[in-house]
């Protein structure tokens, strides 16, 4: 039966688009996510990721040397610790 604007279209079969737009699998995901990793490191050179790796592991390192220092700053006497502020601006002048 013909609709307002004229015959509706027969939808097409599951199947066919399934196939038509096949999704890859996961193995062939990593495969290709590995096969990317490799390019780049072959650009980039192993030297190169290692200074990375370097300077991740030092502002890691400085992160919680600070997160240390903050929380001992915290577990003081607030009034101590604008004391000493207070002091170190006074030098400074």
């Amino acid at each position: 039966m013909p609709g307002l604007f004229g015959r509706k279209k027969k939808a097409a079969s599951k199947t066919a688009e399934k196939s038509a737009g096949r999704r890859p699998s996961r193995e062939d995901i990593m495969k290709e996510a590995m096969s990317n990793v490799r390019q780049a490191r072959a650009e980039i050179g192993e030297e190169a990721l290692d200074k990375i790796a370097d300077a991740i592991r030092r502002k890691e390192q400085e992160s919680t040397v600070m997160k240390r220092a903050r929380a001992q700053i915290e577990a003081l006497d607030r009034e101590r610790v604008a004391d000493n502020v207070r002091a170190m601006l006074r030098e400074e002048d």
